[in-house]
């Protein structure tokens, strides 16, 4: 069996019997396919929007959402900057600075977490454990794609993650102080961290309650962080 239909059989499984996946896959297995297919897709999906939005429609709707407090001079000048090279620019930065990075970030604290508990998984181990079970994210990226594909040039960033809870359920106005960490947290989101749960119970030989407490800190710390300082 080839290097690629081994990865094709491995996400498969992932999505369909994730207990039997991390069963089987190896510590250090190659992190490359998942990681380079939510790279590319959240490049190809940003991309895809910024070239198709009515980009004065964009800039004029961001202007708006900074406030009333601009003057009209300043808003003009906001207005100008937030062109079209600009915009698509930030994006394809972002993107290639946060999706590495918070793979790295995971992988660091999975790497300490074992290290204190003797565990002699390596950074590269953990790296590959992340990019296995952030594997949800393409079914986002694919669906954010979809609904710029069918929707009209006037598109909001803010209302691109339909999959979100606030896409989802709640819908709040795009002036909502809780709209952009309500969007952050998608149906992918929590099925990541379920196959994290499940995965480092495998791979640890970890309780369910143990892996839970170990998977979860980390997004119970920012999100409660992130929400203390919007209910200031």
């Amino acid at each position: 069996m080839t290097d690629n239909s081994s990865n094709l059989k491995l996400a498969e499984r992932i999505f369909t019997a994730p207990v039997e996946a991390f069963r089987t896959l190896p510590p250090g297995y190659s992190w490359a396919m998942p990681f380079l297919a939510v790279l590319g897709l959240s490049l190809a999906a940003w991309v895809f929007y910024y070239l198709r939005v009515d980009i004065a429609w964009l800039a004029d709707h961001q202007v708006n959402l900074m406030g009333k407090e601009l003057t009209e001079e300043e808003a003009e000048s906001a207005r100008n900057m937030l062109g079209r090279g600009f915009q698509l620019t930030m994006a394809i930065g972002t993107v290639l600075v946060l999706v590495p990075g918070a793979y790295v970030l995971q992988a660091l604290y999975f790497n300490a977490v074992g290290a204190l508990q003797g565990d002699n998984k390596g950074f590269r181990q953990w790296f590959s454990f992340v990019s296995w079970t952030s594997l949800p994210t393409v079914l986002v990226l694919l669906a954010m794609i979809a609904y710029v594909a069918a929707s009209g040039d006037r598109l909001a960033t803010e209302e691109l993650n339909l999959l979100s809870l606030d896409g989802l359920l709640l819908r709040l106005p795009a002036e909502s102080p809780w709209k952009v960490m309500l969007s952050s947290i998608s149906i992918a989101t929590i099925w990541s961290i379920a196959l994290m749960i499940v995965g480092y119970r495998l791979w640890v030989g970890a309780s369910l309650i143990k892996s839970a407490v170990i998977v979860l800190a980390p997004y119970l710390l920012v999100y409660g962080v992130w929400a203390f300082f919007i209910a200031r």
